[in-house]
């Protein structure tokens, strides 16, 4: 090398940095920028705080942040629901749509309903609210208003049209709603299928064996009984004699059952 491009062995101890060598590999004291080093210093600061808030603390993050504007906005659409006024089918329906007023419902629906159709809808006192059949309407929303507004005294359930508000009143009915069909396994399904034609009454008794016996297990009245074999049917009248007048003369009779044969003719 030129000696332009080397530097004296004195020179060269001042810019390297002490007990930095391996294998033969010296590291040259260059400090970083300053401004580099106090962004450095204010990340690690920064991070700090940020997970003693968000991960430790109660901060919302983007994902909470997201869900709480999903939330309002489906309360503001639970409002302008509410403020329809005159419950119907499509009011009902969108609520069933909406998950705040699902939500809502379901928390009603657990603090009233469960003593009577359990925790999911399926059944215990009360029928199963999840399956096809209804006892009381159509399964329609508007049939489960009126039956939950009005109640079935009759079967010990309350009218909740005068204990619950009418946000209260409509969530349920939406909630109820929105469980139907799902088929929750529990009690079995009471009532009448909507759309199914009635079902035929079950015959029971010795009218469903005669409807369940096969035609061959059927005798026919006029059936004459069997005899032994190899034994010639008896007169069947009262003196016990045949044709000829003779007693215990055995002879056909035409039209009538034969009679069992005596213990003498065995």
């Amino acid at each position: 090398m030129s000696s332009g491009m080397t530097q004296p062995e004195d020179e060269r101890r001042d810019v390297l940095i002490d007990d930095h060598n391996y294998d033969g590999i010296q590291e040259y004291d260059n400090p970083l920028p300053k401004w580099w080093t106090w962004m450095f210093i204010g990340s690690f600061v920064f991070s700090i705080g940020y997970v003693a808030h968000y991960m430790l603390g109660n901060g919302e993050g983007i994902h909470d942040d997201y869900l709480s504007e999903v939330k309002a906005f489906e309360q503001a659409e639970e409002k302008r629901l509410m403020a329809m006024g005159e419950v119907s089918e499509d009011v009902l329906g969108q609520m069933a749509a909406n998950s705040s007023s699902v939500a809502k419902g379901r928390e009603t629906y657990v603090s009233v309903c469960t003593q009577c159709h359990a925790e999911n809808g399926e059944g215990k006192i009360g029928p199963n609210l999840t399956d096809a059949a209804w006892i009381h309407g159509d399964g329609s929303l508007m049939a489960i208003y009126k039956t939950v507004s009005e109640g079935v005294l009759a079967k010990g359930m309350p009218a909740w049209g005068k204990q619950l508000s009418p946000t209260d009143l409509r969530s349920v009915v939406a909630y109820v709603g929105s469980i139907r069909n799902t088929n929750v396994p529990g009690k079995e399904p009471q009532g009448q299928v909507p759309g199914d034609a009635e079902a035929k009454d079950v015959p029971t008794g010795d009218a469903a064996d005669d409807e369940k016996a096969p035609a061959d297990e059927k005798a026919p009245a006029d059936e004459k009984a069997p005899v032994n074999e190899g034994e010639p049917a008896r007169d069947p009248s009262p003196r016990g004699e045949g044709a000829d007048g003779d007693p215990g003369q055995a002879v056909p009779t035409a039209g009538a059952d034969p009679a069992p044969p005596e213990d003498g003719d065995i």
